[in-house]
């Protein structure tokens, strides 16, 4: 998520590096990865951070903290929206809710509104909008439930976005809506169930909600430290129940995540970052490239299109071979 004065929100980062992130040739993987992070860290402002890989056979990598504790979690900003989407797909296998259970089964919504689905929700394709998190550059949402349950209060009665009903449109606002209908699904709080009951969720000791932003929830409020997220990559498999939308190309979004087709295979990402004008300012990546390597790296400050290109550029060269 990105709630902020720089020149674009994460919608349109999303569709930016879809069309563009992790193509190429990958070159050798001699070359320390570890400086290289921490120098374009440096050069960009963004420390704290914190960098992990795990190979293809599941064993780690690296594992690299600069200005910060190795294992410390740290905010995942939109990332959270992969583990949400996860969740929600467990939950449908589970029967505690169906992909096609609709914001007026569990929350009673009304009219068209009311017809949205779970997989609408995931997909960023229910024709909500236009966001109104990304108006917040203060940062009054990030930790105020009250105001959260205002913004989902709004979108249950707000003329909905016809136009782009069914077609994706990135909106923080699906996943604060996703987040109450989990949790009036589950009977208690969406994010504790997720963390007990889905599996590979239930290890992952440092995930929790994150202090700078706790109220986003799934949106863009979950911490994690870059260790335990890179493992959660590395244990992603695209399954025919996913739901999935087109972006940009042949590219998809499905529940919570990128789904970039390539030449030798489907490279599965996310972004995040919240840069407030007075607040928090920390994004992350992570990604499951079509080597059988994954990544995650986590770190302060605004990261700009530079910034992540230059990112691309390296997880490529280190981590884009098997």
């Amino acid at each position: 998520m990105t709630m902020s004065n720089l020149r674009a929100h994460l919608g349109f980062y999303l569709i930016l590096l879809a069309a563009t992130w992790l193509f190429g040739s990958a070159l050798y993987a001699e070359e320390d990865f570890e400086s290289e992070f921490m120098a374009w860290a440096e050069e960009f402002g963004l420390l704290p951070a914190s960098l992990s890989a795990i190979g293809q056979d599941g064993n780690l990598l690296l594992a690299a903290g600069f200005a910060n504790a190795i294992d410390l979690p740290r905010p995942i900003a939109s990332i959270s929206k992969t583990i949400a989407g996860q969740c929600a797909v467990h939950m449908a296998r589970q029967e505690v809710l169906s992909l096609k259970s609709t914001t007026s089964d569990f929350l009673d919504w009304d009219g068209p509104q009311g017809d949205v689905t779970v997989a609408q929700l995931l997909t960023h394709s229910s024709g909500f909008g236009p966001d109104s998190t990304q108006r917040d550059i203060l940062g009054r949402n990030l930790n105020n439930y009250a105001r959260i349950q205002a913004v989902i209060d709004d979108v249950s009665t707000r003329q909905m976005l016809s136009s782009d009903a069914g077609s994706y449109s990135y909106n923080n606002e699906n996943f604060l809506v996703l987040e109450a209908l989990m949790t009036a699904a589950a009977n208690e709080d969406a994010v504790s169930w997720c963390k007990r009951s889905v599996p590979g969720l239930n290890l992952l000791e440092t995930l929790a909600r994150a202090d700078q932003a706790e109220a986003l929830g799934f949106a863009g409020g979950l911490s994690i430290s870059a260790q335990d997220l890179a493992l959660f990559f590395h244990g992603l498999t695209v399954d025919d129940d996913w739901p999935r939308v087109l972006i940009a190309g042949s590219n998809e979004y499905g529940p919570g995540v990128i789904m970039q087709t390539t030449s030798v295979g489907q490279n599965i990402f996310h972004v995040g970052g919240i840069c407030v004008a007075l607040g928090p300012k920390f994004g992350a990546f992570a990604a499951q490239l079509t080597s059988g390597n994954s990544v995650a790296a986590l770190y302060s400050g605004c990261a700009d299109e530079n910034a992540l290109g230059r990112l691309n550029e390296l997880v490529l060269r280190h981590l884009g071979e098997p």
